[in-house]
C-alpha cells in the first residue's frame, strides 16, 4: 500500500462534508485530518478542520479522490478538537 505524506505546506483531509459550490450557498466544509506535512506544527493527525470550500484541490488516482488543503493560503477556518 501506498503511504501518501503532504507535501510543504499541504494537509491531506477526508471531507465529512463536501458539497459542489454550485449545489449549496455552504462556503465551508468539515475535513478530518488524515496526515500533515512534517513542515505543520499545530494541526495534528485527528483533528478536525473547517476549510473554505474553494480551498479543496482534489487529486484522483486510481478511482480513489484525495483532498488536500494548504495551511497558509486563508484556507483553514477553525481546528476543532
Amino acid at each position: 500500500m501506498t503511504k501518501i505524506i503532504p507535501y510543504k505546506n499541504k494537509i491531506q483531509v477526508e471531507m465529512l462534508t463536501l458539497k459542489s459550490a454550485l449545489q449549496t450557498e455552504i462556503k465551508v466544509e468539515k475535513a478530518k485530518v488524515i496526515a500533515v506535512s512534517p513542515e505543520i506544527k499545530d494541526i495534528m493527525v485527528g483533528d478536525l478542520l473547517y476549510v473554505k470550500a474553494w480551498a479543496i484541490d482534489i487529486i484522483q488516482d486510481g478511482g480513489k479522490d484525495y483532498n488536500f488543503v494548504s495551511a497558509d493560503n486563508d484556507a483553514i477556518c477553525a481546528i476543532i478538537r
